[in-house]
């Protein structure tokens, strides 16, 4: 592993693994030896931040290198440097997330096409643009992600990934999918982060939302992110449908941020 590195002359490694949240996956021990080594990291893989986000960040800080996730944090959708970079001088208190791009497809298709989420979801799935396992889209495991890490980037440190309460669209039951009336209310799959003297609460959940709501005209595979702060007001972005090019664009991002930091 370590001649790897060596031989390629690298200065960014880019983790496109697998996600797997229950050992991080085989993109956390390269992460690790990249970091060891003098590399920045990219992570478009939600696996090995979800696992060991703390370590991660830690041995980075101890090595003089920088983790970027845009790609990993709803991809094509700026989450992540509009917290950052756009809202630098607010302080967040609330983050609300429509972060799946598939499973507001799916249920935009619900209501439009007057079908079962099942067949939307099959659909969707024969199409490539669903998981292969239902519980990364409509039970909502992939917005948790997404959440978590915006909530530990705006938020605090201390969120906990298993703190996270999900209920997925599939545990709707007949009669909820049928008080959304066409053209007045609208079910979308909602991640929410808010901070309170309390503590930080990050939960994820179907929500039934009425043309008032911002995220109730955000249809199709577009996202959407929209962070409450002290000075700056409510800030919304919308847009970035889910696709590989979209991942793609979004780890470039961060090369490009990155060698611009270290220029």
């Amino acid at each position: 592993m370590d001649q790897l590195w060596v031989d390629s002359r690298a200065d960014i490694f880019i983790d496109a693994a697998e996600t797997n949240t229950l050992t991080g996956g085989s993109g956390l021990p390269l992460i690790q030896s990249a970091l060891k080594h003098g590399l920045d990291v990219v992570c478009v893989s939600k696996g090995a931040l979800a696992y060991a986000w703390d370590d991660l960040h830690e041995l980075a800080e101890a090595c003089g290198r920088t983790i970027k996730y845009s790609g990993a944090a709803a991809a094509a959708l700026p989450t992540v440097d509009t917290a950052l970079y756009s809202l630098a001088g607010a302080e967040v208190h609330t983050i609300e997330g429509l972060l799946n791009g598939t499973s507001n497809l799916i249920v935009t298709r619900v209501a439009a096409e007057n079908i079962t989420l099942q067949k939307a979801w099959e659909t969707a799935k024969k199409e490539g643009k669903a998981e292969a396992d239902p519980s990364e889209d409509i039970g909502g495991k992939d917005t948790a992600l997404k959440m978590y890490f915006l909530a530990k980037t705006c938020l605090t440190p201390e969120i906990n990934w298993k703190s996270i309460t999900i209920r997925g669209l599939d545990q709707l039951s007949a009669v909820e999918w049928k008080q959304a009336e066409q053209g007045k209310t609208k079910w979308k799959l909602v991640g929410k982060a808010r901070k309170t003297e309390q503590g930080t609460t990050v939960s994820v959940e179907p929500k039934l939302l009425t043309a008032e709501h911002p995220f109730f005209h955000v249809d199709g595979a577009e996202k959407a992110v929209l962070f409450s702060t002290d000075t700056m007001g409510t800030v919304l972005v919308s847009g970035g449908a889910s696709s590989p090019t979209g991942a793609a664009a979004a780890a470039w991002k961060d090369v490009i941020h990155l060698a611009r930091e270290r220029a």
